[in-house]
């Protein structure tokens, strides 16, 4: 067990292991089946530290439901309701060049937790500042004279920026520039998508009198477009840009 719990450390090119960490009693005090499952979960993290499937990667290994109850009783492992969970260290284990990086698609569960100070996760808003789930469209610099800088400058609503992409070919494609450059995927594939997009929330009611989007409760543009597309790499739609 020692020399597989040495070779997965050596082995974690991509994720990496701060020893503060790993060294710590709290750490060294649980059972090694435990700490194996915990070098696990980090090698198979998202850039945020998200895992979408514990349950999988506790198969896979043989860990039992034991396994990841000490991790989270020992807080080395924060828990949601929806399954997923977070490595409550991984930015004092990792750095992400920014060029690299890709936030995680589990956003509602990011909008839960807070930065301690120590760079530590936590979901206690008592103790640590509130995380910034990145905006799809004000982080692009769209230019101050196109039809985008009262979004960028915060001086349009939600209904205003919605009505913007739906109207404007122009606006439409300064998105689709931008996750080209994000997501790394053909420009072709991207228009098409946010057309579809844009198609499914601007179908009508069936009196005619409002669009999709307008039936919603709250509608954000770019956390809907940031779902859109999380779904399409969830469901590994983007593998059919390979025909294009």
């Amino acid at each position: 067990m020692v020399a597989q719990l040495l070779f997965y450390k050596i082995m974690a090119q991509r994720r990496m292991f701060a020893l503060k960490i790993i060294d710590s009693d709290a750490f060294l005090d649980m059972p090694m089946t435990s700490q194996l499952l915990y070098f696990h979960l980090n090698m198979r993290a998202d850039d945020d530290g998200f895992v979408g499937n514990p349950k999988r990667i506790m198969k896979m290994l043989g860990s039992t439901d034991d396994d990841l109850k000490v991790l989270m009783g020992k807080r080395f492992v924060l828990a949601f309701e929806s399954g997923v969970i977070v490595i409550k260290h991984w930015r004092m284990n990792n750095l992400i060049r920014k060029d690299f990086y890709q936030e995680t698609q589990y956003l509602e569960e990011k909008e839960k937790l807070y930065l301690k100070e120590n760079k530590a996760y936590t979901d206690n808003p008592e103790n640590g500042e509130k995380l910034i789930v990145n905006n799809l469209l004000t982080q692009y610099s769209i230019g101050k004279d196109s039809i985008g800088k009262d979004i960028e400058s915060g001086k349009a609503t939600p209904s205003q920026e919605m009505n913007q992409f739906l109207e404007s070919d122009e606006y439409l494609d300064r998105v689709a520039e931008y996750i080209c450059q994000k997501k790394s995927l053909p420009k072709d594939f991207v228009v098409k998508e946010l057309k579809s997009f844009k198609g499914y929330w601007s179908e009508r009611n069936k009196s005619g009198t409002k669009q999709r989007w307008e039936l919603e409760k709250t509608f954000e543009l770019s956390r809907r477009i940031t779902t859109w597309f999380a779904n399409l790499q969830k469901f590994n739609k983007t593998k059919t840009i390979q025909s294009l």
